[in-house]
C-alpha cells in the first residue's frame, strides 16, 4: 500500500500544484507584471521613461518575475531588498492564503553574480559581460545531481547491453542519448558538462563492450545515423555492437532557448489568433493546390504523405531552400524504391523542375551549366549530391 502511495502521489503532485499554485502565479505577476496603475495606457508602461521605469525608482512595488514548473518556482529579482521582500511576501501568502508551508532547507535568496542556483536541472549563474544589455550574461550547466543522474542512467544500459545484446536494447541506449541532449542543450555549457559524463563512462565501455563491439570512423557510419548527431569529426571513433553504432554523448551543441510568449492561449480571441499566426506557414489557397497534386501512378499512402513533407517544408524547396511555385516543382523520393526508399514523408520532398532537371541529368556538362545559375553554397550542393548518387548518378564536385 505504501508504493501504490507513493506512485499515485507522483502522479498528483504535479497536477495538483498546477492547480493549487496558479494563485501564487497570478498573484506574484500582479505585484509588478501585469500592474496596471489606473489612468495610464498599454502602450506607456514598458521602457526606462515609461511607468515601469518611474515605478522602480519612485514607488514602493516589488520589481520582480515568476517562474514555475509544477511545484518548483523562482522569482527572479534586480535588487537583493526586491529578493527579500519576495521571500517574506511569498512565505505569507502561501501561509495565509493556500494553508501551505514552504522548504526552510529548499527556499532561500541566492545572488547569481555570486552563487549558482539549482533549477529543473540545470545550474544557472550570471558572469559579467560588458556589451550585453544588461551587464551580465547566463552561464547554464547541467547540475551535479544531473550529471550524477545521467551518467548511473547510461551506465545501467550499456551493462544491459551486454548482459543481453538485443536490438532493442542498443535503441534503448541511443534514444536515452537523444532524450538528454534534447533537454540539456539550452545549457550554455553543455558541451564540457557532457564531456565529463563521457569520461566518467569510458571504463564502463571498455570492461562491458571490448568482447562484443568494435570501433569505426564516424565517417563509415551510415547517412541516417550521421543526421541524428552535430559536431562530431569525421576521424572519431564510434562504438559500434554487431552493425549497430552508439550515438557520442558529445554530438550536441547549445541552442538558445526561445522565449514563450505568455499570450498564447486556447482560452482567448488574441491568443487563439496568435497561436494560428505561428502556425501559418503555408497559404491555405498553396495548401489546396498541393493536395490536387497528386500522381495517379503512385500509391495513396505517397500521394497522401507528399501533403506531410510540403508542410513539413512549409512550401520551400528541399534543396535550395527558397520559395516554392506550386505549378512548376517536382515530389520525389530522396531514396528511389528500388534502393529501398520508402513512401513515409520522411523520404518523400518537394524541389523546383530546374534541379530536378538537374538531378536526373548524366550529362555533368550540362548539370554544372544548371548549377552555375543557382550559386549552391556547401550545404545546398551536399543535398543536391545525395540526391545524385541515390538515383545512381555521379556527384558533382566542387571547382
Amino acid at each position: 500500500m505504501a508504493s501504490n502511495k507513493m506512485r499515485c502521489n507522483r502522479l498528483i503532485s504535479p497536477l495538483l500544484s498546477l492547480i493549487v499554485l496558479n494563485e501564487l502565479d497570478w498573484w506574484v505577476s500582479s505585484q509588478w507584471e501585469t500592474f496596471t496603475p489606473n489612468g495610464v495606457k498599454e502602450g506607456k508602461m514598458k521602457g526606462s521613461k515609461g511607468w515601469l521605469g518611474y515605478a522602480r525608482k519612485y514607488t514602493n512595488l516589488k520589481d520582480g518575475y515568476v517562474v514555475r514548473y509544477a511545484d518548483d518556482f523562482k522569482i527572479m529579482c534586480r535588487s537583493y531588498t526586491d529578493a527579500q521582500r519576495y521571500y517574506h511576501a511569498t512565505v505569507d501568502f502561501l501561509k495565509s492564503r493556500l494553508k501551505l508551508d514552504i522548504s526552510p532547507e529548499k527556499s532561500k535568496v541566492v545572488n547569481l553574480r555570486k552563487n549558482s542556483s539549482d533549477f529543473l536541472g540545470f545550474k544557472i549563474k550570471v558572469l559579467p559581460k560588458g556589451k550585453t544589455r544588461y551587464g551580465y550574461i547566463a552561464k547554464t550547466d547541467m547540475s551535479d545531481k544531473a550529471i550524477k543522474k545521467v551518467t548511473a542512467e547510461l551506465k545501467a544500459k550499456v551493462i544491459n547491453i551486454r548482459k543481453h545484446t538485443t536490438v532493442g536494447r542498443i535503441n534503448a541506449y541511443n534514444m536515452a542519448v537523444i532524450g538528454i541532449q534534447n533537454y540539456y542543450c539550452i545549457a550554455t555549457n553543455i558541451y564540457n558538462n557532457l564531456t565529463d559524463v563521457n569520461y566518467a563512462l569510458l571504463p564502463t565501455f571498455r570492461t562491458r563492450l571490448s568482447c562484443i563491439g568494435s570501433t569505426i570512423p564516424f565517417a563509415e557510419t551510415p547517412y541516417e545515423f550521421q543526421q541524428k548527431t552535430v559536431g562530431i569529426k569525421k576521424e572519431t571513433k564510434i562504438i559500434t555492437v554487431g552493425k549497430m553504432p552508439l550515438l557520442p554523448l558529445t554530438g550536441v551543441h547549445h541552442k538558445h532557448p526561445i522565449n514563450y510568449s505568455q499570450d498564447i492561449t486556447s482560452y482567448t480571441a488574441k491568443g487563439r489568433e496568435k497561436i494560428h499566426k505561428s502556425v501559418q506557414c503555408v497559404e491555405t489557397q498553396e495548401l489546396r493546390n498541393v493536395m490536387k497534386y497528386r500522381n495517379p501512378n503512385e500509391s495513396i499512402e505517397f500521394n497522401d504523405n507528399s501533403i506531410s513533407a510540403y508542410l513539413v517544408q512549409q512550401g520551400n524547396c528541399y534543396v535550395m531552400g527558397n520559395r516554392l511555385n506550386v505549378h512548376q516543382m517536382k515530389c520525389i523520393r530522396k531514396i528511389p524504391v528500388g534502393e529501398g526508399g520508402t513512401d513515409k514523408h520522411t523520404n518523400i520532398a518537394f524541389i523546383s523542375e530546374e534541379i530536378w532537371r538537374a538531378v536526373m541529368t548524366e550529362d555533368i556538362s550540362e548539370t554544372i551549366r544548371i548549377m552555375k545559375r543557382f550559386n549552391m553554397d556547401d550545404k545546398q550542393r551536399r543535398r543536391f549530391n545525395r540526391l545524385r548518387e541515390n538515383y545512381g548518378l555521379l556527384p558533382i564536385k566542387k571547382r
